[in-house]
This record gives C-alpha cells, structure tokens and sequence, in this order.
C-alpha cells in the first residue's frame, strides 16, 4: 500500500534550547523530515534569523506556514514549559 506523503497527518515535538547548537540542528532535521510541526523553547526573548542562509530560510518558511513557532521560556521554569 502507497501511501501519499501529503496526507500523513503531521506529529508534534517540542526542542527546549531550539536556539543552541544542537537544538537548532535538531530542529532543521525535523522540518527536513517533513512529517513534524516543530515548537522551538528556548531562553532567548526572539528568535532572529539571517534569511540568506539555507538553514534560517527552511526554518523562516516553517515558521511562516505554522509548521514552526517559537516560545521564549525559563528551562528551568517546569510550569511555563508545560504552558
């Protein structure tokens, strides 16, 4: 059985420390996957990104079609990451 990459229904995972070098890695390889909606935490008040880089523009358009968003959180914080 054949099934259609367009209709496989998108899981959700959450990347705390998003912004830091593993996370970010993290995060690029679950867009690249393409079946996962991806929520970068991190402590870090905004997520800023250099659009002429390859890995910013895939995380630029995730973001723009919601299969990113990005939450600024304490990691030390358990009830603001449950939030």
């Amino acid at each position: 059985m054949e099934i259609d990459d367009h209709h496989q229904q998108l899981r959700t995972c959450v990347v705390l420390g998003g912004r830091g070098l593993i996370g970010r890695s993290l995060v690029l390889k679950l867009l690249k996957l393409g079946n996962w909606t991806v929520r970068v935490a991190d402590s870090t008040p905004s997520l800023q990104l250099d659009s002429s880089e390859e890995k910013d523009s895939i995380l630029s358009q995730a973001f723009s079609t919601g299969r990113s968003e990005y939450f600024h959180v304490d990691v030390r914080n358990k009830p603001q990451i449950i939030k």
